[in-house]
């Protein structure tokens, strides 16, 4: 008498069928688990870019301007979701002008994931341009209105 170790073809089949069926009912949870982290990470994203401008206008005594950019250049859109850049803004006009010593400090990417991201009310362009002052102040006539969506 033989001793066979193994498995046969109906316990193969009953298993593989069971690990199917799990993956199908944990799959749509994870999914929303993944939507989920993702819009977290670029709410962490944006309120530490917001954290960075506060703190650069106060270490370079100088305004910092946070908009949305599109080609990471210039304010260009009101679609935070196409990205956004951060820079010094000497004259506070809202440009990158070279010539005035401005420089780039950062610029995100757009955001994955079909997430939408609009500001408004922190200035009166429309753009909802976020400008800090050398004191780390939001320059705005009414800083309170300001909100992201």
């Amino acid at each position: 008498m033989h001793k066979h170790s193994g498995f046969t073809l109906i316990e193969l089949l009953v298993t593989i069928s069971l690990i199917a069926i799990l993956v199908g009912l944990v799959a749509p949870g994870f999914t929303s688990f993944i939507k989920n982290n993702r819009l977290s990470s670029q709410i962490n994203t944006l309120t530490g870019t917001i954290h960075l401008a506060r703190a650069e206008a106060a270490s370079r005594r100088s305004a910092i301007t946070l908009c949305a950019s599109s080609n990471g250049a210039d304010c260009n859109t009101t679609n935070w979701e196409a990205g956004w850049i951060l820079f010094s803004d000497s004259n506070a006009d809202e440009t990158i002008d070279a010539g005035d010593g401005d420089l780039l400090l950062t610029y995100q990417e757009p955001l994955a994931g079909n997430n939408t991201l609009r500001a408004s009310g922190f200035d009166g362009s429309g753009l909802g341009v976020l400008q800090y002052s050398i004191s780390g102040f939001i320059l705005s006539t009414d800083p309170a209105q300001g909100t992201f969506t």
